[in-house]
């Protein structure tokens, strides 16, 4: 029977809620327990999210923040490629159009009311993420520490269609396959990418049928906006200003990791400024991309610095599309990496340490630490800084270490502060986030 609530009442916002994070919960562990690599049955280097017919993240399971905050540039690229019915799977792991790493492959399936999700009129998007043990590359892993390029880290694989209007495409499994030193898991870890869409689709279906297609996608727009809302107050709260914080990463000067190589170091300059309800991260101040292993792509910085607004503002609101509307994204440097830049590391250390800024206004301390001790941050109380840990991790930075990427890195040549030029005044695609 149909809720006769309106979708915006405070109980079925609750409900809603909670059952669409419960479908994403559910695609996590049908992942987990039928893949073959250890990298996501027992690491759990996974994630699944639900997306609305019109592309918008509605829900997250509680997995990996990376993989999450940067899913909806892959669902994004994907729509833009193709119009998926019911049924139709595709798949992509391109940083450049909202990949972390090579390794992290992501499958995004579209959902009907009908058949398990397989058929009838479009009700969303399921989507996963799964880091595999292989695909291609200089090394095994495909995460060479030594690579100056991303052909050097493995396959690159744009927006492709693996389920179309006649079936499943084994040609394009074979490919993926055949380019692993493992393909048998390969070729396990996508039947597993498979297993958990299809479970999230027949959820999802299910939720059609008890409220209705139309009370669903009412549902879905609802929770999306109350998320906005929650931000926005959290935001309308503090004090207007603009805040500036710069860390430093040390890399060799040639690319290479020979430890006795010249060490250059690199300003990651990172300005804050919050205006009524809206928050702009500025990051065009950051340098270059090099060639090492220190560059992130604009779907990796994005994801950096929506976890740390969540942490800063409310983090027991949705976390879904609602938290990304108040502001704008990073653009044009080096937190906003091209083609060729390396991206094996994901982008994290950069990324995360050019966005300690925004943890340091609330709880100072948070930006003396690397990303290697992400845990120490848990348990502190975000609003009096009580129960942080102030000494340096060992993912801090120190002498003669080597840590992060630059954020930023793009498609085709490394960026360049002296062919960019300085931002223009006014451009909506400027600097900021």
């Amino acid at each position: 029977m149909a809720d006769p609530r309106p979708p915006t009442d405070p109980a079925r916002l609750q409900v809603t809620r909670h059952a669409l994070d419960g479908v994403a919960e559910q695609m996590g562990v049908a992942l987990e327990r039928s893949a073959y690599s250890p990298n996501i049955t027992e690491r759990l280097d996974l994630s699944a999210a639900i997306f609305s017919p019109s592309g918008e993240m509605v829900a997250q399971a509680e997995h990996i923040p990376v993989h999450l905050g940067s899913m909806p540039a892959s669902v994004d690229s994907i729509l833009g490629a193709f119009d998926l019915s019911p049924g139709m799977t595709a798949v992509v792991n391109d940083p450049y159009r909202g990949g972390s790493h090579l390794p992290d492959i992501t499958l995004v399936g579209a959902v009907g009311d009908r058949e398990d999700g397989r058929s009838g009129r479009l009700i969303g998007y399921v989507a996963n993420r799964a880091h595999h043990a292989d695909i291609a590359g200089a090394a095994p892993g495909s995460m060479p520490a030594d690579a100056t390029d991303i052909a050097m880290e493995g396959l690159r694989i744009p927006p492709l269609l693996l389920v179309d209007d006649h079936g499943e495409r084994t040609d394009v499994i074979e490919m993926l396959a055949a380019n692993s030193r493992t393909p048998t898991e390969r070729h396990g870890d996508l039947r597993a990418q498979f297993a958990a869409n299809h479970a999230g689709a027949a959820r999802l279906c299910e939720m059609a049928a008890e409220r209705g297609r139309d009370g669903l996608l009412a549902d879905m727009d609802a929770l999306v906006d109350y998320a906005e809302r929650r931000i926005r107050a959290a935001l309308a709260e503090m004090p207007d200003g603009e805040w500036t914080f710069s860390d430093w990463l040390e890399v060799a000067a040639d690319g290479s990791m020979d430890a006795a190589a010249q060490a250059v170091g690199l300003e990651l300059h990172t300005t804050v400024a919050i205006r009524g309800d809206q928050l702009v991260v500025d990051l065009t101040r950051c340098p270059p991309q090099v060639p090492a292993n220190v560059n992130a792509v604009r779907a990796v910085t994005e994801s950096a610095a929506l976890f740390v607004l969540r942490l800063v503002t409310d983090p027991d609101a949705p976390a879904n599309a609602g938290t990304a509307r108040h502001g704008r994204r990073p653009h044009g440097h080096d937190q906003h990496a091209q083609h060729p830049g390396r991206g094996a590391g994901g982008g994290l250390p950069a990324a995360g340490r050019s966005l300690r800024a925004p943890q340091r206004y609330r709880r100072r301390g948070a930006a003396r630490r690397g990303r290697r001790d992400r845990a120490r941050d848990r348990g502190a109380d975000r609003r009096t800084g009580d129960g942080a840990d102030r000494t340096p991790g060992p993912g801090a930075m120190g002498p003669g270490r080597r840590s992060g990427r630059t954020t930023g890195a793009q498609h085709p040549h490394p960026t360049r502060r002296d062919d960019a030029g300085p931002p223009r005044e006014g451009d909506p695609d400027g600097a900021g986030w």
